[in-house]
């Protein structure tokens, strides 16, 4: 799969990085907006998940905002999305995602590498990655 061309500019500045590791052992890295939003609380152990939905979220070349549809809102509390390409950075592609609950996001691609994302406020959350295929196809939620 080509790479789109357009590109995600992201204030390095203002997000807090954390280094991760995917499912299948490659490094990725999930951010959060340093002044966000008032903390929510911290999810307790053994919590039972709360569902996964299949989406299509391929990359696209217009960093523009897409809100979810209902499913999506109401299973894995995500409002809006979107993923682009990146030029210039050890990661190839970055998704950004709003979340309406706390909730700990394992978000699978098309190759089937899983990239999870603890969100611990309701906020932007940021997620870099590389894939050769980065269309994400799941999204989970606990």
């Amino acid at each position: 799969m080509s790479a789109p061309t357009g590109h995600t500019h992201v204030d390095n500045g203002s997000i807090e990085w954390h280094e991760a590791t995917s499912k299948k052992g490659k490094p990725y890295r999930i951010g959060v907006r340093k002044a966000g939003t008032e903390a929510a609380p911290k999810p307790k152990a053994g919590e039972p998940d709360v569902g996964g939905i299949d989406v299509y979220w391929p990359p696209t070349n217009d960093p523009t905002w897409i809100d979810t549809p209902p499913p999506v809102q109401n299973i894995a509390a995500i409002s809006r999305y979107y993923l682009n390409y990146t030029e210039g950075g050890f990661y190839q592609y970055i998704l950004f995602f709003t979340n309406t609950q706390h909730y700990d996001y394992h978000f699978q691609d098309e190759t089937g590498d899983t990239y999870r994302c603890n969100t611990f406020r309701n906020d932007d959350h940021y997620v870099q990655y590389n894939s050769s295929n980065p269309t994400i196809t799941h999204v989970s939620a606990k």
